[in-house]
């Protein structure tokens, strides 16, 4: 007897696992939901209740220079599925995207939004060590902001030393650093310190042109214009502490050296824009700490300090049930950066 009872509620349980389970998970996808490795946040994706507002998608984002498609489908009025809006959506490499020596760049790559920091008629737009300095759009406008603000504060000595560096510049600066190094160790021991100073062709944020090399007119008369010293200059005092406001980051900081393989830069800062660059400021993170953030946390709801509400997601587009995963339509997709193999990392502003 006793074993038959425990034969019938093993079968019970069978019955449970194969029919009933699956049957819930079933309902949960075709319900919109999205796995989002346990977050108490995930009803954020679901349709809001209420809401009349179609998806809005404007042909073109001001903020993150990207061309919209004005088609975008939608789903239950006011949802668009994060499948579909990626078919549509032209993805390249965006503002968050991870550039470091296990994530090169091809060395073809030629940013297509680089402007030049001079205007029409050949003024510059902002101080600049060369003229010949380019970099990515919405960057530049961010960078002159700052600059402006940082003037208004009675620091007129900023200056940009470099911004956008292509393949063969890059891997001229290497090469060169590599044989310095030569002189006193062997190749290995020279490759892995020049590494460190200068990234190898193909692994620098500089061919993106979302990196920025700042100097201040005092360390450009000693001839050291690019020194850790730039942090305690009233400039880079003013940049470590206020840069984030503006959507940079110090992309390599003092106590992150052992994650981004690269030695402490104050002057070196990298466009992320908001608010990526006040929630990696919050948070204390690295890019490389910030960007496994996301992943593990997503969807995350934010709010900067200017007011403007923002929701940042990880989709994986290797998992069949994320196919379903929708996200509110009254929303402005403001950057789709590819992150890991199959991932992407979606920034929307919110309405």
């Amino acid at each position: 007897m006793g074993v038959f009872v425990i034969r019938r509620r093993f079968s019970s349980f069978q019955a449970l696992v194969r029919f009933v389970f699956p049957a819930v998970f079933l309902f949960v996808m075709l319900s919109g939901c999205v796995y989002d490795g346990g977050s108490s946040a995930a009803a954020s994706l679901l349709p809001v209740p209420g809401s009349e507002q179609p998806a809005e998608n404007p042909g073109l984002n001001k903020e993150a220079g990207r061309n919209l498609p004005a088609d975008l489908p939608s789903r239950a009025k006011n949802t668009v599925l994060i499948a579909d809006l990626l078919k549509k959506e032209p993805v390249s490499r965006g503002v968050l995207c991870l550039v470091n020596r296990e994530n090169p760049v091809r060395g073809d790559l030629i940013p297509e939004s680089l402007e030049s920091v001079l205007d029409n008629s050949g003024k510059p737009l902002i101080p600049a060590k060369t003229l010949d300095v380019k970099i990515n759009r919405a960057a530049l406008e961010a960078a002159r902001a700052m600059f402006e603000d940082a003037e208004k504060e009675g620091l007129k000595g900023l200056i940009i030393s470099s911004a956008y560096r292509s393949y063969a510049l890059q891997k001229y600066f290497y090469d060169k650093k590599v044989e310095y190094y030569r002189g006193n160790h062997g190749p290995e021991e020279a490759v892995k310190l020049a590494s460190m100073i200068v990234a190898p062709p193909g692994a620098s944020e500089h061919q993106t042109g979302l990196a920025i090399d700042l100097t201040t007119a005092g360390l450009l008369k000693t001839g050291n214009h690019l020194s850790q010293s730039f942090a305690e200059t009233p400039e880079g005092k003013w940049i470590g502490q206020n840069s984030w406001k503006y959507g940079f980051i110090v992309r390599y900081p003092e106590d992150k050296v052992d994650l981004t393989g690269i030695i402490y830069e104050p002057w070196h800062i990298r466009y992320v824009g908001i608010p990526h660059a006040e929630l990696i400021n919050k948070l204390g993170y690295c890019l490389e700490e910030y960007l496994e953030h996301i992943r593990l946390k997503s969807p995350i709801l934010f709010t900067s300090h200017s007011g403007e509400r923002y929701q940042i997601l990880y989709y994986d587009s290797s998992y069949h049930w994320n196919a379903c995963a929708v996200i509110p339509g009254n929303f402005r997709v403001w950057d789709i950066t590819p992150y890991g193999r199959n991932g992407y990392i979606i920034t929307l502003k919110l309405n």
